[in-house]
């Protein structure tokens, strides 16, 4: 079941990697507006970013899932935490990235936005909202699965037990503390990293124009959808490979007089894993696409206003 799982996981990037690659191809014979020199060489460098993030997150995930593959004696913990692990790492190198400066002369008039930027400036609500539900959905999968797990031989919680009077069924490798605790741990410090890498988007030096205003909000609202695809994507993969493997193992492990209830709750537990999991290929393949996208786009709206500091610091 599990390496059923492995490979159609597998065959799902080969098929997001294509289509990225098509949807890049085409996106470069499309001719899009040009903004001002020095949003041009901000966007490249947001982009760069951006790409460097999604590339590293596929590069660290796939080496920790071949080392989890060929390292029994791990317990398939590198195959669990491979995705935030992956996502992690991106992330920190997103936010150390040095971001690209607009050089403004002393004596040059600067206009600002009196809006005040900050970690959740550039956040949609939409966006906040499935970040929330992932958190929610892993921590009561893990919760739930390690509750309802028992010991092995080796004193690790990985195991769920069936008893009805004397007789009992045993099966595994369940989810339970031994990874679900480890699993919450990645989870937690991802969060941390994503917060850390969406705050160096909200402070980075905005454009010195008023007409740049729009140009500006756009690639950091840009490069946040693209961070946050990357970061509910680690959670999803993980909590949904053990959820869906979980839920087969609690099917072969019932026994014939075991409440009907269990029979739902592994179908449920294995629908809702293999629908996250496709989801979180999905989040990955929009992020690929959003992180090659980064383009200017023409502000539609009515105008910011903006306050304009002038060479001597006074505002207008």
């Amino acid at each position: 079941m599990l390496g059923i799982i492995l490979v159609g996981y597998a065959a799902a990037i080969v098929a997001a990697v294509v289509v990225v690659v098509v949807a890049v191809a085409a996106g470069r014979r499309q001719e899009t507006s040009r903004p001002s020199p020095e949003y041009v060489s901000l966007l490249r460098a947001a982009r760069r970013r951006a790409v460097a993030a999604v590339v590293v997150t596929i590069v660290v995930f796939t080496a920790l899932v071949s080392f989890g593959m060929s390292t029994p004696e791990a317990y398939g913990l590198p195959l669990l935490l491979a995705a935030p692990v992956a996502a992690t790492v991106a992330l920190l190198l997103y936010a150390v990235i040095p971001p690209r400066s607009v050089a403004v002369a002393a004596d040059a008039t600067r206009e600002a936005s009196l809006t005040p930027r900050s970690l959740g400036s550039y956040v949609a609500r939409p966006d906040a909202l499935v970040l929330t539900g992932a958190v929610v959905f892993a921590i009561a999968v893990f919760l739930f699965t390690g509750f309802t797990s028992s010991t092995d031989e080796r004193g690790l919680s990985r195991e769920i037990t069936f008893t009805d009077g004397a007789v009992s069924s045993t099966s595994g490798p369940y989810a339970g503390w031994s990874y679900g605790v480890p699993a919450l741990a990645a989870i937690a410090v991802l969060l941390v990293a994503g917060a850390f890498a969406l705050r160096r988007i909200a402070t980075i030096p905005a454009l010195p124009r008023e007409e740049g205003a729009d140009a500006d909000a756009h690639w950091r609202r840009g490069s946040v959808r693209i961070l946050l695809a990357i970061i509910v994507a680690a959670i999803l993969q993980p909590v949904g490979g053990s959820a869906a493997f979980s839920g087969q193992v609690i099917l072969s492990g019932m026994l014939p007089t075991s409440p009907a209830g269990w029979t739902v709750v592994a179908l449920v537990l294995i629908v809702l894993g293999l629908a996250s999991m496709v989801v979180s290929i999905v989040l990955l393949t929009l992020a690929a696409l959003g992180s090659v996208a980064l383009r200017y786009r023409q502000p539609v709206g009515p105008q910011r206003r903006a306050v304009v500091i002038g060479p001597s610091g006074a505002a207008s």
